[in-house]
């Protein structure tokens, strides 16, 4: 029976054999090796030589890791405010019900690809938020812009309504979610002037 070539002192990938284990139930010769990461693990001979073990298994998430933090912006102690952006409107849009309603979608290039989004809008300047032009429409590259918050409060649809209007909501009596669909502001903002908060 022909010994097996030594990899003891070599190198795949992330690991070093240290020496060599008694082989597996199948006849394959096995080895102990440390990875780079400081785990030990026992890894078939076979599978070492032919590239399909280099690691303990860390190689994969590391890959898996870089994949879902496009540029390095979203990594979870260091996420960049474009990135943080991105993820707030999805969530808003793919999950609030006030947006959903009122047909608010998102940019089929944006909805899985922060590549995409950050192609299309770059870095968020210091003190600035994402924000629409145009309420009524979704979030769209010719839509959207990085906006400072007193942009954003001089944008907001609440400001398009008058006197009259706010009376007219205070004496609907339809469900809020209705009331607000017809005139292109969120629910909360009906309450608030049904409630006499705003719009005295």
């Amino acid at each position: 029976m022909t010994k097996p070539l030594s990899l003891v002192g070599k190198r795949f990938g992330k690991l070093s054999i240290v020496r060599r284990n008694p082989s597996n139930k199948h006849g394959q010769t096995m080895w102990v090796a440390n990875c780079d990461c400081g785990k030990q693990i026992v890894c078939s001979g076979n599978h070492l030589v032919k590239g399909h073990t280099k690691s303990c298994g860390c190689l994969s998430v590391e890959k898996l890791v870089n994949r879902s933090t496009t540029h390095g912006q979203g990594k979870r102690n260091h996420r960049t405010k474009a990135y943080k952006a991105w993820k707030e409107m999805k969530r808003r849009v793919l999950r609030d019900p006030d947006y959903t309603s009122r047909g608010i979608g998102i940019c089929a290039e944006w909805v899985d690809s922060f590549e995409n989004f950050y192609r299309d809008m770059g870095d968020c300047p210091e003190n600035f938020e994402l924000d629409r032009f145009d309420f009524s429409k979704g979030y769209l590259p010719d839509n959207c812009r990085w906006a400072t918050e007193t942009t954003q409060s001089r944008n907001r649809s609440f400001c398009k309504l008058d006197m009259g209007k706010a009376e007219a909501i205070r004496s609907d009596s339809r469900r809020h979610k209705e009331i607000a669909k017809d005139y292109g502001i969120s629910v909360g903002y009906v309450s608030t002037v049904k409630t006499g908060k705003s719009w005295k």
